[in-house]
């Protein structure tokens, strides 16, 4: 887990050992097969922060962002539930508020095609030519600037 202070917003927090039996299911099969464990056992990398977004005391939402090189989010996996009503977004916005908290002046990573437009709808850009994953299909870079305050 990292050592880096930082402050989240309400309802959202650091990811816990006993997080471990919620299941959040996205209803995207890759994404699915990786459960809570994977994402508690990641955040004890000290270079990787896993967000979770609670609602009524239970995760909903999950996201694990690696600090290793650059500022990076590596999986954002939202439950079937909740999709389409602003959770998404929130924890992207979250992301953004700790890169601003930590000093990054950009946002990295790689969306499956299905999320690209909801990524740019949020002001993330194209920094490179996308390419195929043999698990994930096509993968597309994409970054957004910081406005650090």
């Amino acid at each position: 887990m990292s050592d880096r202070k930082i402050k989240l917003g309400k309802g959202f927090r650091l990811i816990r050992k006993d997080d471990s039996k919620y299941k959040i299911t996205s209803g995207n099969a890759i994404m699915d097969s990786y459960d809570m464990r994977f994402f508690y056992q990641e955040s004890l990398d000290k270079d990787n922060l896993v967000i979770v977004k609670d609602l009524n005391k239970k995760p909903v939402a999950v996201m694990e962002i690696s600090l290793k090189e650059k500022f990076t989010i590596e999986f954002l996996k939202v439950d079937g539930s909740v999709q389409k009503k602003g959770i998404g977004t929130a924890m992207v916005l979250e992301a953004e508020k700790v890169a601003e908290q930590l000093g990054y002046k950009e946002i990295y990573l790689e969306s499956v095609k299905d999320a690209v437009m909801f990524y740019e709808k949020l002001g993330y850009i194209h920094y490179k030519e996308s390419y195929d994953d043999p698990v994930w299909g096509t993968l597309y870079p994409i970054k957004k600037i910081i406005k650090l305050k």
